[in-house]
C-alpha cells in the first residue's frame, strides 16, 4: 500500500475520532446518552469522548450520533 494512502487514512481516522469526541459534549448528545444508556449496560464498547462504555450497539449509535 502506498505510504501516502496510509498517511491519509491515519489523518482521516484521527480527524473522525476528534469530531466524534467533540460532538459527544453537545447537550443534545448528552441527553440522548442519558436516555439510551443505563448503569446495568455491559461495558463492551467505548462511547468516544464520553468517558464511558456501553453495549456495542448503543455505543455505535451514540458515536454515530455525535
Amino acid at each position: 500500500m502506498p505510504v501516502e494512502a496510509i498517511q491519509r487514512a491515519k489523518s482521516v481516522l484521527a480527524d473522525s475520532i476528534a469530531v466524534i469526541a467533540a460532538g459527544a459534549q453537545e447537550k443534545e448528545v448528552c441527553a440522548i446518552m442519558e436516555k439510551v444508556t443505563g448503569p446495568d449496560d455491559p461495558a463492551l464498547a467505548t462511547v468516544i469522548g464520553a468517558g464511558r462504555r456501553s453495549e456495542t450497539a448503543k455505543a455505535a449509535f451514540l458515536n454515530g450520533t455525535a
